[in-house]
């Protein structure tokens, strides 16, 4: 919309925002990840656990298994 629009700032702005799901891909393992303070992975790590109850979730109402496989799509008209 904002390239649409003219809004060439707005699109640089939008574009870098959508790549940044780079940053928590882990190539090693071909799966999203979360990362500690310091921008290191975390460890121990299992791709499949959740506990809705437990306070240290890495995903949220997911997992990481699930949110590696999760694409938006835009609906072009």
């Amino acid at each position: 919309m904002a390239k649409a629009l003219g809004k060439k700032q707005d699109y640089a702005t939008f574009m870098k925002r959508a790549a940044s799901y780079k940053n928590l891909f882990d190539p090693s393992i071909s799966l999203m990840r979360p990362k500690d303070s310091k921008g290191q992975w975390r460890t121990p790590f299992n791709p499949h656990f959740y506990d809705e109850n437990a306070r240290s979730n890495d995903v949220t109402e997911g997992t990481s298994w699930q949110y590696s496989w999760y694409v938006p799509r835009m609906c072009r008209g």
